[in-house]
């Protein structure tokens, strides 16, 4: 994938990720962050597991990234009990 510079011409990519075919949305209150070119999953539970994708696009066209497989092997225990 190439990152054009947006101070060229205007040829910025526009940037959505895609889990399972199906894009993902931004929903801060529930752990999940996109922001530019990066997604952040918080809270992450068993059913966010599977294969996760990026398309960039802009006037010269789209292009979508390999998968990562994302796997969930167990939930999260706070490391300590105040938490």
């Amino acid at each position: 994938m190439v990152l054009l510079d947006s101070s060229e011409g205007g040829l910025t990519p526009i940037y959505s990720m895609s889990a399972q075919g199906e894009e993902v949305v931004h929903d801060q209150p529930n752990g999940v962050i996109i922001l530019n070119q990066s997604l952040v999953l918080q809270k992450v539970t068993r059913s966010q597991a599977g294969s996760y994708t990026c398309e960039a696009s802009n006037v010269e066209g789209d292009q979508v990234s390999k998968p990562v497989a994302i796997t969930i092997m167990c939930k999260c225990q706070p490391l300590y009990s105040r938490c």
